[in-house]
């Protein structure tokens, strides 16, 4: 009896992976279209909003300065660092 229902089971098996296989396809059919929207500007007025955006930022944020990435990353001197704790 065994036998008999592990064959029942590779059948289903065999039968439900076909199905998903023959039924994969059709799932790409339903999917929405997505398109980009015109531009409704100029390249010469995105930058002019953009900046305007920009300086809207920097005033909004109480003038604080931007950090420059490189001096994020530039290390110490050295100078400076041997001469601590030493006064």
């Amino acid at each position: 009896m065994k036998t008999i229902g592990r064959r029942n089971s590779y059948a289903a098996s065999a039968l439900a992976l076909a199905a998903v296989m023959l039924l994969a396809p059709l799932a790409t059919l339903g999917q929405t279209r997505i398109e980009m929207p015109k531009n409704k500007y100029s390249v010469s007025d995105d930058v002019r909003l953009g900046q305007q955006a920009a300086q809207q930022v920097y005033t909004d944020a109480g003038g604080m300065v931007r950090l420059n990435i490189e001096d994020l990353n530039t290390p110490p001197a050295t100078s400076n660092l041997l001469g601590r704790g030493q006064d």
